[in-house]
């Protein structure tokens, strides 16, 4: 099936950036950008998703898809990300510190036209923006054996994670607010130990220089997430009369 994106339609985009890549050398690159090709290649298949359905750029060190409406949006969110992290996953079991593959992740809904080689319209922008934002980031910095951080656009969750489709479940994700320069808003991270679903999660014992080529342990990761209503604010707060918790 082939799409025409010529004028606006709606559309979930999907933004994937390597971290750390422009840390690595020339051949490194080579490497690594083959190495997320077959990874999301594999993800898209593995979730049923027509790669010819889609639009696709390559941003260098990461990827920026459309997918258009005709794939609901709970598959993108549960299906794919899940796809892409037993892709990843298993990509990485065979691959040393300097090789290994670790992927911010992005997800926004809205209307999309395709203009040539790029995209217009503000849902690129602004999954081009939360998966660059700071808390996005700080999730991998955190989870040392996280492979894979996903962070939703508010509405995105409320359409999807809110209902509770495919098994998505509100536990998983946390609030953060997002206060930047290019983006303010509300999103919602993939809490940092809700990896039951998680395959790309590598226990600390495994995490080497050396290629890792068994399987990811079954124990589970240290810290819950409760139910609680989690709020993290990145970027300058102007307040008056308000207490700010410091929690270990």
């Amino acid at each position: 099936m082939t799409v025409d994106f010529r004028n606006p339609l709606p559309a979930t985009v999907l933004a994937l950036d390597v971290k750390g890549y422009s840390e690595r050398s020339a051949p490194t690159h080579l490497a690594i950008r083959q190495g997320l090709r077959d990874v999301v290649a594999e993800g898209f298949r593995r979730s049923n998703i027509d790669p010819l359905a889609t639009a696709s750029q390559d941003t260098g060190d990461g990827v920026l898809a459309i997918i258009p409406a005709e794939v609901p949006k709970a598959i993108v969110v549960a299906d794919l990300i899940r796809e892409l992290g037993v892709a990843v996953s298993i990509y990485n079991r065979t691959r040393n510190a300097a090789g290994r593959l670790r992927l911010r992740a992005a997800l926004h809904h809205g209307d999309v036209i395709i203009d040539g080689t790029g995209y217009a319209g503000d849902a690129p922008i602004i999954t081009t923006r939360l998966v660059n934002a700071p808390p996005t980031r700080a999730a991998l910095e955190a989870d040392g054996g996280q492979d894979l951080a996903l962070i939703l656009s508010d509405s995105l969750y409320q359409d999807t994670v809110a209902q509770g489709f495919r098994g998505l479940d509100t536990v998983d994700f946390v609030q953060v607010e997002i206060r930047t320069a290019k983006f303010q808003g509300t999103a919602w991270l993939r809490a940092q130990g809700s990896h039951r679903d998680d395959p790309t999660r590598v226990p600390t014992a495994q995490q080497s220089h050396q290629p890792n080529l068994a399987a990811p342990g079954s124990a589970a990761p240290a810290g819950t997430v409760s139910n609680l209503a989690i709020s993290s604010v990145y970027g300058d707060i102007h307040a008056e009369r308000v207490n700010f918790g410091i929690t270990n």
